[in-house]
């Protein structure tokens, strides 16, 4: 049950600073170039680091919610 909170909020701290600079970058007053890998654009990076932390954050409050109705 601990792993599961330590995972949450990990999760959470990836998720914010990502999406805040998706959407500042969407914007032009941050850069968001440097951070692409491959062929893909930047905004595609954070997009996705935001998304994986949204998909882990899920099955970790399922786990925790599993765990806590026994």
């Amino acid at each position: 049950m601990r792993i599961a909170r330590v995972t949450v909020i990990i999760s959470i701290i990836f998720l914010v600073p990502s999406l805040v600079w998706l959407v500042v970058g969407m914007f032009g007053l941050l850069p968001t170039s440097h951070l692409s890998i491959g062929g893909s654009s930047g905004e595609r990076t954070l997009a996705s680091v935001a998304v994986a932390s949204c998909i882990i954050a899920a099955i970790a409050c399922f786990r925790l919610e599993k765990e806590s109705n026994k």
